[in-house]
């Protein structure tokens, strides 16, 4: 949902490239793949290095592969609050989330590395494609003007556990009616996520509604033992998650609306504390659930 523009704070630039990694894998739009044929290069990180294994957990060629997903992108720039753009948080808090799990030796793979724009269903499809362990899609939240929220959130691909819910599903789901910016197209937006539901039970996404209830406990579970803010689990449907032959969860990192949360957001230090816990939660579900390919 998408709120107005409040004073403007310090915004995160999506990172630059630098050269190109063999181990980055990534999807591209359509018109790039035609013009270079080579992969997105994966934009230098810093994370710190305390606390996190000095050995990989994960080794051997039959490592987990994650595929992170930022929300959003180009021309989409998410959610916006407080002066700072849904875009860059995501991508900068992905980007960190993969330097932490390479760490404990996951093999990461991003849907994108840099601010370009992708369609929903590619992302679950690249996801398909590497045969994910996980897949993680990364967003932040934002309130319509006059209310207000805070706090992490964990969604899976379910029928919508309450109106909020569903309020958040449209509007992560506008890309199906061309953009929901006028009444009309949050009315169409609104018809489509309602087809979206009644074909649930008919989708691979519904024999992995469990497995993502699932992960999404644990990484609840992470973040709660860390005292960092939080909502709930819930479950919506996200056109995002539609079709993931993996757990697959969408995460709202906080709402860009309220004021603290989008300035902590915008901090380096914050995203790798929330990615730190992510990180324990998806390498805990994973110790715990392996996949035998």
């Amino acid at each position: 949902a998408k709120a107005e523009p409040e004073p403007k704070q310090e915004v995160v630039a999506a990172p630059k490239n630098t050269e190109p990694r063999a181990d980055v894998k990534t999807v591209q739009p359509k018109a790039a793949q035609v013009e270079t044929q080579t992969e997105v290069s994966e934009p230098s990180v810093n994370i710190k290095m305390e606390g996190l294994p000095a050995t990989p957990v994960f080794k051997g060629s039959k490592r987990p592969i994650v595929v992170l997903d930022a929300g959003h992108g180009g021309h989409d720039p998410g959610a916006s609050g407080n002066g700072v753009i849904e875009k860059n948080i995501n991508l900068g808090a992905v980007l960190q989330l993969g330097a932490v799990l390479k760490a404990y030796g996951v093999d990461v793979r991003f849907s994108r590395a840099t601010d370009v724009y992708l369609k929903l269903g590619e992302r679950t499809a690249f996801a398909n494609e590497n045969k994910a362990s996980v897949f993680v899609s990364m967003h932040c939240n934002s309130m319509p003007k006059g209310k207000s929220s805070n706090g992490i959130e964990y969604y899976i691909m379910a029928s919508p556990t309450d109106k909020d819910a569903m309020r958040l599903a449209i509007a992560e789901n506008k890309e199906v009616s061309g953009g929901a910016s006028t009444t009309a197209d949050v009315q169409r937006a609104d018809s489509k996520t309602q087809l979206l539901l009644k074909i649930l039970g008919d989708m691979q996404q519904n024999n992995k509604i469990g497995e993502s209830t699932n992960l999404a406990e644990y990484l609840y579970s992470a973040a709660k033992s860390a005292g960092l803010p939080l909502k709930h689990v819930r479950q919506a449907p996200f056109f995002v998650l539609r079709g993931a032959g993996m757990p697959a969860v969408l995460i709202e990192m906080g709402y860009l609306t309220d004021p603290t949360e989008a300035r902590r957001l915008t901090t380096s230090d914050y995203r790798e504390s929330l990615c730190r816990c992510f990180a324990q939660g998806i390498v805990q579900y994973i110790k715990d659930h392996p996949v035998v390919r």
